[in-house]
């Protein structure tokens, strides 16, 4: 099914496939097979990845860690089963080269090209990024997620219930649940485990895209992004397991 249409994606924009803007330099992943790095620009909340193989985690994120490496196409959940290609996005409101690479997924995944993007938040610059992101993973739970994601990209929130009030009426959520599901088990679960995955796809910070299996790292240009798309939608490597509903 992803075989048939790129064709179709490609033949409608021919200029854009002529030939890849940008050499892609790929390396690998320790301890994930099957999965590629990209080191592409700029990073915020970098640190040195030795450090993650040896950090002091808790047994939690230890165990979802280990998950993650034996289906590390868990991480793209249900988009696995979409027809295109599944892509698994990590931002930090906070990051300042988050906004450009966001704004350029939902821009390509409402127009023409074949991706099917999954939200992480992975908040790396302190108190005010994990605030912020539990702020649009409760509005998720309304419904809400990215409206809210492309609004916090471009306007930080400020702290404190007033802040937190206008933005509930901005985009019509129910306050009390909103403040509930800000500390649910739920909502952890889902920070711990976008932390989980930083470890076990070297992401050294945001933003980071794992767009099939080479997970891209920091700003590039449109570009160079369409050709990876172009490179990964082609692959019948992943196709064979990511792109359905296998894990590795």
């Amino acid at each position: 099914m992803l075989l048939g249409g790129i064709a179709a994606w490609v033949w409608g924009v021919p200029r854009l496939y002529q030939a890849f803007s940008e050499p892609f330099q790929f390396g690998p992943i320790p301890g994930l097979d099957g999965f590629r790095i990209v080191n592409s620009g700029s990073v915020s909340g970098a640190t040195d990845i030795a450090l993650l193989a040896v950090d002091r985690v808790s047994d939690a994120q230890r165990n979802l860690r280990a998950d993650l490496r034996g289906n590390p196409c868990s991480i793209f959940g249900s988009a696995r089963n979409s027809g295109k290609l599944p892509l698994a996005v990590f931002t930090d409101y906070y990051c300042p080269y988050c906004p450009e690479m966001s704004d350029l997924v939902i821009e390509l995944s409402e127009g023409a090209a074949p991706i099917s993007p999954v939200w992480w938040d992975l908040p790396l610059l302190g108190p005010r990024s994990e605030y912020a992101a539990r702020v649009a993973i409760a509005a998720g739970n309304q419904g809400q997620y990215l409206p809210v994601h492309k609004h916090l990209m471009h306007k930080p929130l400020r702290p404190g219930p007033v802040a937190l009030n206008e933005l509930a009426a901005r985009f019509d959520l129910n306050g009390e649940d909103l403040r509930r599901d800000m500390q649910a088990p739920e909502t952890d679960l889902k920070l711990e485990t976008a932390h989980a995955a930083r470890a076990v796809f070297a992401m050294i910070g945001t933003p980071s895209i794992v767009v099939g299996r080479s997970v891209l790292i920091g700003r590039t240009s449109k570009q160079s992004f369409l050709d990876l798309i172009e490179l990964e939608y082609n692959s019948g490597e992943f196709r064979d397991s990511c792109g359905r509903n296998g894990s590795l």
